[in-house]
């Protein structure tokens, strides 16, 4: 999983992009992701393998 941020350049008006790996060791299939405001977190859904379902939890990470 990565993290963008886009800003525009003030002097070309151009797109900027900066890029930061934000987790890594999930789950080999993914099968949902959202935020949970309430508790100030990434959650990620997915499966390891046929059978087992793992839900892991991630904090928000605004600072890039």
């Amino acid at each position: 999983m990565v993290q963008f941020k886009v800003t525009i350049d003030p002097v070309s008006g151009l797109s900027q992009y900066r890029i930061r790996g934000y987790a890594a060791g999930l789950p080999a299939f993914l099968s949902g992701l959202g935020v949970a405001d309430d508790l100030k977190s990434i959650m990620v859904y997915g499966q390891t393998n046929g059978l087992d379902f793992v839900t892991v939890k991630l904090p928000l990470c605004e600072d890039l």
